[in-house]
């Protein structure tokens, strides 16, 4: 079976990927974006990238993500082995055709939600990343041209995993700001890795969200809430930014970290959790995390 009849197979409604040319101001291509749709039309998946491949493969595991994590949710075993009560969203979970780059995916991910929460919530500071450091590829740089103004956020950490394993990492936060809003990015990785582009991709694709729906439809996902919020809130998430005072951060350490068998020989997924923060889906509207 192809990766397409595999995913099928496991999400029926699941029609088809399109590719989409991103052209600068000179109409010269400068990346790709890989569209995953339903049967309806819906997008239920995205790839942003300098090349076609690239973007391809991160949507179909995009595609692949969200497709198990519905099996998941619907096994009473996966479920509890994979904590969705507490926890019943994506926050922690990647997929991927490698085993070791989907662990590592998914460890930077747990990763990336305490650490958000960590700063809203819970007022802990992130330092502002020196502007000079960021060096943007030509897709980045034009993806970034959507906004007004730009403001970037950085912290190392060293996350223990096992006794013999520690792994140092780095979350970068973008933050792109157009009228009244504000749109946010976020990856982590190691530092030698490109930490600025995914960001501002994420940023981007929320801008455009709005800008394809002026007003928030009726909508259960209190991310997409979040997102038509603050792009006429700018201001209060600023609030709650200039609120995080706190510079002694407390270590983190691994809650889950657990491989769900796809069954697939090519396809991975892992889902890590890090203790004592609040989960994405959780709080009001106006709560600066998404």
């Amino acid at each position: 079976m192809t990766l397409l009849e595999h995913l099928q197979a496991i999400n029926p409604n699941f029609l088809k990927f399109v590719i989409q040319d991103i052209q600068d101001a000179n109409a010269l291509s400068i990346g790709v974006r890989c569209f995953g749709i339903e049967k309806d039309g819906t997008t239920f998946s995205g790839g942003t990238a300098s090349t076609s491949e690239i973007a391809k493969r991160i949507a179909i595991a995009e595609a692949f993500e969200r497709s198990l994590i519905d099996v998941v949710a619907k096994d009473e075993k996966l479920s509890k082995k994979f904590n969705m009560a507490y926890f019943p969203s994506s926050s922690g979970f990647a997929s991927g055709f490698d085993r070791a780059s989907t662990r590592f995916r998914a460890i930077c991910e747990g990763l990336e939600r305490w650490v958000w929460s960590k700063w809203i919530d819970e007022q802990y500071r992130l330092s502002p990343h020196p502007k000079n450091e960021v060096i943007l590829n030509p897709l980045a740089a034009h993806l970034s041209s959507s906004f007004d103004e730009v403001f970037w956020y950085s912290k190392n950490f060293l996350l223990p995993i096992t006794l013999e394993e520690n792994l140092p990492l780095t979350i970068i936060i973008f933050l792109g700001c157009k009228d009244n809003g504000i749109y946010p990015g976020s990856r982590v990785s190691r530092s030698t890795d490109d930490l600025y582009t995914h960001p501002i991709i994420e940023a981007q694709r929320n801008y455009s969200n709005t800008q394809l729906n002026k007003v928030a439809l009726p909508d259960d996902d209190i991310i997409k809430k979040r997102t038509f919020y603050f792009a006429n809130n700018k201001k209060q998430a600023f609030e709650q930014i200039l609120k995080a005072n706190i510079d002694s951060w407390p270590e983190p350490k691994l809650r889950l970290l657990e491989e769900l068998d796809t069954n697939i020989t090519e396809v991975f997924l892992y889902r890590c959790l890090l203790e004592n923060f609040m989960g994405w889906h959780l709080g009001p509207v106006n709560r600066f995390v998404y």
